[in-house]
């Protein structure tokens, strides 16, 4: 800003001139002022358009900067001469705008079959480390990597001789235990028939009460024998069930169907339980996972199918199994599982490989939408201008705050803002205030 300039100015109308300390100065449009040559303030003419700075400022235009021109000197006299014999006043013309001819096109509700593109990988629900699960040397791994198993296949086997001992001497065990068992069931039976006579000559001449007394604890301890025999026969057999476990166990086993990705262990190396032997992968269970942005997830309800574009060329029906429950915050997006409901065979797919899916834009079908031409974007968000009806059975125009969604060929999906039924400018929007008349050539 030139220093003397009276003021902020930032609205001129077009070709305005000024006069400011004794100077003239030519106000214009544009991005270059014109040229323009000083004249004597008596020559300028009863043309000339005197404004003052607090109509400048209330202008319709925007300034793009002021020309001054070199200082003319003039008395007072001669200025309100001129000022008399101007036509215009002074001050601002008259603010209404003229109609404008604009035209509309209203917002509709249509079908909505749109899809968005997104990139999924090839996931296995099942798979990873499959680990020993007792301590021993590894006597042979069977499964080499790439090896289609199916589940109970042997993949390795640890070595089995001592394990087998331990079989057999549980086996022995419990063959003394169930013998233990037998014989203090027999001593009870002996025992029972012993204190059984002694009862029965209780009333007599011969009965002996101290000869009756030990047949009573012997039934008592032959009693507490067959306990103890049992018990050492159930302990028996558990070490037995353990031992057999412990050589079945041995032989580490597909727990599913599946291919071998990896081999952890080889022949001679000791492993202790737990630790890996081979890794594999469930191709039965192969699915699809895609992190779909959190405002595209409209249309993928469980269940609702999509079409997927596999690397081989082959496409495939997917269907949504689950959305998980969890943001990513950076990226914002989710990430959603898809069961393969059709599609190459597993043979052909490969776990990570990048499959392409078309993701609906709207699970109900339908969406309300605006023509592009309708909507004015601004740094913090859209605008539209609507037709309402005025009073006297014209036309003006409204402005409207709308958030838009996806494009849908010449068209935007409204989010709100917007009704179905709205007629929206879309030409003759770029200068509309709001407020101002409208024509519609036309169009009702």
């Amino acid at each position: 800003m030139r220093s003397g300039w009276p003021g902020p100015v930032s609205w001129v109308s077009p070709e305005s001139w000024v006069k400011m300390d004794n100077d003239i100065v030519k106000l214009t449009t544009g991005q270059k002022p014109s040229r323009t040559y000083p004249m004597p303030l008596a020559d300028v003419g009863p043309s000339l358009k005197l404004i003052s700075v607090s109509n400048i400022e209330s202008g319709t235009a925007p300034m793009t900067r002021p020309v001054r021109f070199p200082s003319i000197r003039v008395s007072a006299a001669i200025m309100a001469a001129l000022l008399l014999a101007a036509p215009l006043p002074v001050l601002a013309q008259d603010n209404a705008l003229p109609a404008a001819t604009v035209r509309v096109d209203p917002v509709i509700e249509q079908p909505m079959d749109a899809t968005v593109p997104a990139v999924a990988r090839i996931v296995t629900s099942t798979g990873g480390v499959i680990a020993a699960q007792i301590n021993g040397p590894v006597d042979e791994v069977k499964a080499q990597v790439g090896d289609i198993v199916h589940k109970g296949d042997i993949l390795a086997t640890l070595d089995q001789d001592r394990l087998r001992f331990t079989v057999e001497l549980a086996e022995a065990e419990v063959a003394t235990a169930a013998a233990d068992l037998a014989t203090a069931r027999a001593e009870k039976q002996q025992a029972d028939l012993a204190f059984a006579r002694l009862t029965g000559l209780r009333n007599s001449a011969a009965f002996s009460q101290a000869r009756y007394e030990d047949a009573q604890t012997e039934v008592l301890r032959t009693q507490s024998e067959i306990t103890a025999a049992a018990a050492r026969l159930q302990r028996a057999e558990a070490n037995l069930e353990l031992a057999r476990l412990d050589l079945d166990r041995s032989s580490v086993r597909a727990p599913y169907d599946g291919v071998i990705t990896q081999r952890q262990a080889e022949p001679g190396s000791y492993v202790t339980s737990g630790m890996p032997i081979v890794s594999m992968l469930n191709l039965d269970r192969l699915e699809l996972e895609a992190d779909v942005p959190y405002d595209r997830l409209g249309g993928l309800k469980t269940g609702a199918e999509v079409t997927a574009r596999f690397d081989n060329g082959e496409t495939g029906t997917l269907s949504v199994r689950a959305v998980i429950p969890q943001e990513n915050p950076l990226t914002r997006t989710r990430a959603v599982r898809f069961a393969i409901v059709a599609g190459p065979p597993v043979e052909q797919l490969a776990v990570n490989a990048s499959a392409a899916i078309d993701i609906p834009l709207n699970a109900d079908g339908v969406a309300i939408t605006v023509h592009k031409d309708g909507i004015i974007k601004q740094p913090n968000g859209a605008t539209a201008f609507i037709v309402i009806p005025t009073d006297d059975g014209g036309y003006q125009a409204a402005l409207r705050e709308v958030v838009i969604g996806d494009s849908i060929g010449n068209r935007f999906v409204v989010r709100s803002g917007l009704a179905v039924g709205d007629r929206v400018v879309v030409r003759g929007n770029e200068r509309l205030q709001p407020g101002q008349r409208l024509s519609l050539p036309d169009q009702g």
